[in-house]
């Protein structure tokens, strides 16, 4: 079920930087073959303001499941899977049971 969540979150992020890039490009696209002069340059200025808000709500988007990823799984792993780890202990950490060397 996780591994669901985390695959709509990194779509709508898609989603989100796809329709940025594409309104910028659209606008740059308009301003560049301004034809009718100022109406077309207006509605691509328009058009690249729309491209940088959507950047914008795709950072955010971003930014707000990652924070929520990390306070809801703080056990585990960083990979896609959201498998945990097995913790081992550190050579230094083990120790014998009884404290005597046997010889």
């Amino acid at each position: 079920m996780r591994t669901q969540r985390r695959v709509a979150q990194i779509l709508a992020a898609i989603s989100l930087i796809g329709l940025a890039l594409g309104f910028s490009v659209l606008g740059l696209l308009i301003v560049a073959n301004e034809h009718d002069g100022g109406a077309s340059m207006i509605g691509g200025i328009i058009s690249i303001l729309l491209g940088a808000a959507f950047l914008i709500t795709a950072l955010v988007h971003w930014q707000h499941w990652q924070f929520l990823w990390t306070l809801l799984t703080p056990g585990l792993a960083d990979d896609a899977c959201g498998e945990r780890r097995k913790s081992r202990p550190s050579p230094e950490a083990q120790t014998p049971d009884s404290g005597e060397l046997v010889g």
